[in-house]
C-alpha cells in the first residue's frame, strides 16, 4: 500500500489498484420487516416474502432465507474483525475476514463488504456467503428472498 494525501495505490495479487482517500462512513440501518428496500453507495437491497413453490435461482447476488428463523428488526452493516458465520456447506463458524481472504476479496472491497445479521448472528454476507443457520430446507413454507444489485 503506498498513500498520498488524495489517493490509495494497492498492489493486490496482479493488479494495481489507485483509489481516492474518502473519509470512511461506517453504516447500519435496521430493516423492521421484508418490504423495505434500502439504498447503498453502491447499490441497492430487495426483500421480497416469496413462497418455497416458487422457482429458486441460486447465485451469490441473492440470498433465500427461512422465513421462520429470521427476527426481526435485522441490521445492514459493515462488516467487522471478529466477526464469524457458518457458510453454507461448512460445518461450524468461519470468521469473515477468513472468508473475504478465501475469495481474494482486495482490502478496498472489503471497506464496502456488508453483512445482514439477525438477533446478533449473521446471516448473509452480500454477495458471498449465507448462513446455514439460516437455510431453506423441505420444511420451509415462506422465504425472504434478498437480492442486492450492485451499480
Amino acid at each position: 500500500v503506498f498513500n498520498s494525501s488524495t489517493h490509495v495505490l494497492l498492489k493486490d495479487r496482479d493488479s494495481i489498484i489507485i483509489s481516492t482517500i474518502e473519509i470512511s462512513k461506517k453504516t447500519s440501518i435496521i430493516i423492521n420487516d421484508f418490504s423495505q428496500n434500502i439504498e447503498l453507495n453502491n447499490g441497492k437491497l430487495i426483500f421480497k416474502l416469496i413462497s418455497y413453490t416458487e422457482d429458486l435461482i441460486f447465485h451469490d447476488k441473492s440470498a433465500y432465507l427461512d422465513f421462520e428463523k429470521v427476527k426481526w428488526p435485522i441490521i445492514l452493516r459493515n462488516w467487522k474483525n471478529g466477526d464469524k458465520m457458518s457458510p453454507l456447506g461448512l460445518k461450524g463458524n468461519k470468521l469473515i475476514s477468513k472468508i473475504l481472504i478465501d475469495k481474494k476479496i482486495n482490502r478496498f472491497e472489503k471497506n464496502d463488504q456488508y453483512v445482514i445479521e439477525s438477533d446478533g448472528e449473521i446471516m448473509w454476507l452480500l454477495n458471498l456467503a449465507t448462513s446455514n443457520n439460516f437455510s431453506i430446507t423441505n420444511h420451509t413454507k415462506k422465504i425472504i428472498k434478498i437480492e442486492y444489485i450492485q451499480y
